[in-house]
């Protein structure tokens, strides 16, 4: 029985891809009006809006955020601009310019996106910029996402945005308050992502930059679904197993 569930379990790994490498992950800009129609069609997508997290504990700096789509931290540097120092703008408790913050209202251009009559969003807090690392619940695998990006690069930075260790896009010059949607498709099931929003003083990289905040907010992360392949052969595997301990009992 265990040279049967070693097979199944090979020919599982097949069915979903896993194990081989992804294509070239794309990932393309968008404007915030095309949120629906870029999302039309994801089924049982992963959302995360920030909204149950900032009610939790109200406005706050965050040092490793957990959420439903992975977790966030910063990418470093210590802001010490407005939106630190402002007092309509600090958090609850003592702001130290060193961590992510979770903020309602508007900051400096800043906003929040998703749902509609909601008021929260994941603030970078004039830090270096933030770490995404994607991952879902029980380690499932995805394959694209969507998020919201408001008020990069209105301060003189250039906002890398980095995958996995490769820089897919640089923004620089933009308006107060700009909102860019992003669209990351990885060509394939993964099951972990890095995603890197760093400010630099150049395009080509540089030194870091504080005190050009931005925030995030409006993400969906689609799940691959199982193939029902995959679905008949675990209840193969399954249906061997109950076989294989009753044998074993009547031995």
């Amino acid at each position: 029985m265990r040279g049967m569930k070693t097979i199944a379990g090979a020919v599982a790994f097949a069915l979903l891809g896993f194990g081989a490498q992804a294509a070239t992950v794309s990932v393309d800009v968008h404007d915030l009006s095309e949120y629906a129609s870029l999302t039309a069609g994801w089924k049982n997508a992963i959302s995360e809006d920030f909204e149950t997290l900032g009610a939790a504990g109200g406005r706050r700096e965050v040092g490793v955020l957990d959420t439903a789509v992975g977790s966030f931290t910063t990418l470093g540097g210590k802001g010490t601009g407005g939106t630190v120092t402002d007092k309509k703008n600090n958090t609850t408790v003592k702001n130290t310019g060193t961590k992510l913050a979770l903020r309602d209202g508007t900051v400096y251009g800043r906003t929040n996106i998703a749902p509609a009559g909601g008021k929260w969003f994941l603030d970078s807090n004039d830090t270096f910029g933030m770490v995404w690392n994607v991952a879902l619940a029980g380690g499932h695998a995805f394959n694209k996402l969507i998020f919201a990006l408001t008020d990069a690069s209105d301060e003189g930075a250039y906002l890398r945005v980095t995958v996995d260790g490769v820089v897919q896009e640089i923004l620089s010059k933009l308006k107060n308050g700009t909102t860019k949607l992003f669209v990351i498709d990885f060509g394939g099931p993964v099951h972990s992502a890095k995603i890197e929003l760093g400010n630099y003083t150049k395009s080509t990289g540089g030194k870091q930059k504080t005190n050009d905040g931005f925030s995030v907010d409006a993400i969906q992360v689609a799940p691959v679904p199982l193939p029902a392949g995959l679905v008949l052969l675990g209840s193969a595997v399954a249906g061997f197993g109950v076989i294989g301990r009753r044998r074993a009992r009547m031995a």
